[in-house]
């Protein structure tokens, strides 16, 4: 099958789903992709008896697809062969007609409308007054722009979100504008934030905060002091109570105390935000933050929980992923 449709239409959901339904006690699951030298995507000796093969090319180039194209028809043959099954995901752009044999296995994917794949997955997470969507200026505003899919999704998952970390007072358009405001970019507002604060102590705060966003208040007190020891922060020097209490420190950062005393930010999705100003902004503190984590991972309960040390290294690993880089998890 030969999948086509706008960008954005759930094309390549679209595939998996179905290749997946087509599920055998024989046979894998696999996508077809380019090695490391760049020869062909489709070569014959990958595909297994009753296989589900899967051939994303919805960001190919007019090459690649020419060069698919070409081979194709013979590739095809092989699947049939192998009673194998083959979905590809056909490029946005393209010139070149689809040959009659192939063009009979075509099928468009038509875009649904946004409304309604935002109820689907509201109404699925079970979340009440799902239908009070329609109605919010916040949902309409997002969706007046055609939105990929997979954005989609991830804005009913920002509402669920919303509504769990909610007060009592919040209500259902409060959970939505909530979730409106965490799909923007934070990144300036953020970066802003930070040039604004005072001195070290504030900044490893916010940045322990996010770090280790939820844990409980005695967890991030004590990571806090790790990293700036990490970082061969000065002291404070001065007597004990004249120190600022931590929900005073926490209000500073935009940040409180949940009634079991866990520590979160105010707005839904701000801890993605703070993690990624200071790893694409402060270069310079990449090391000193993976001999952090390893320090803080070592805090034990009732410090910091087992989910907790499980999240923490996530969290610094999903900011190495981007650059293809690994770093090691107890």
């Amino acid at each position: 099958m030969l999948l086509d449709g706008a960008p954005g239409s759930g094309r390549t959901s679209a595939a998996s789903v179905l290749l997946h339904e087509l599920r055998r006690d024989i046979g894998s699951f696999h996508e077809l992709l380019p090695d490391e030298e760049g020869e062909s995507l489709l070569d014959p000796d990958l595909v297994g008896d009753e296989d589900r093969l899967l051939l994303d090319l919805a960001a190919a180039d007019e090459p690649r697809w020419t060069e698919v194209l070409e081979e194709l028809p013979s590739f095809r043959r092989t699947v049939l062969d192998h009673r194998a099954h083959l979905v590809v995901v056909l490029p946005s752009r393209r010139t070149d007609r689809l040959p009659v044999e192939l063009d009979r296995h075509r099928v468009e994917i038509i875009r649904p409308r946004g409304m309604e794949v935002l109820l689907r997955h509201l109404r699925q997470d079970g979340l009440p007054q799902a239908d009070r969507v329609r109605s919010v200026p916040a949902v309409s505003d997002f969706l007046d722009t055609p939105r990929p899919m997979r954005e989609i999704a991830e804005f009913a998952g920002l509402i669920v979100r919303a509504q769990a970390a909610a007060r009592a007072e919040d209500s259902f358009t409060d959970w939505c504008q909530s979730a409106r405001a965490a799909m923007a970019d934070r990144g300036p507002q953020v970066a802003k934030y930070v040039a604004a604060m005072t001195g070290g102590p504030q900044r490893a705060l916010l940045l322990t905060t996010a770090m280790l966003h939820e844990a409980h208040a005695d967890a991030v007190h004590s990571a806090t002091a790790l990293l700036l020891h990490a970082v061969d922060h000065p002291e404070d020097d001065r007597p004990l109570l004249e120190h600022a209490d931590l929900a005073m420190r926490l209000e500073e950062v935009s940040a409180g105390l949940t009634q079991h005393g866990a520590v979160r930010f105010k707005d839904l999705e701000y801890d993605a935000a703070v993690r990624t100003h200071f790893w694409d902004h402060r270069p310079d503190l990449r090391e000193h933050l993976g001999t952090w984590v390893g320090r803080a991972v070592e805090l034990t309960d009732p410090v910091l929980s087992p989910d907790d040390r499980r999240h923490v290294v996530r969290r610094l690993s999903d900011q190495y992923a981007p650059q293809g880089r690994l770093v090691a998890a107890r």
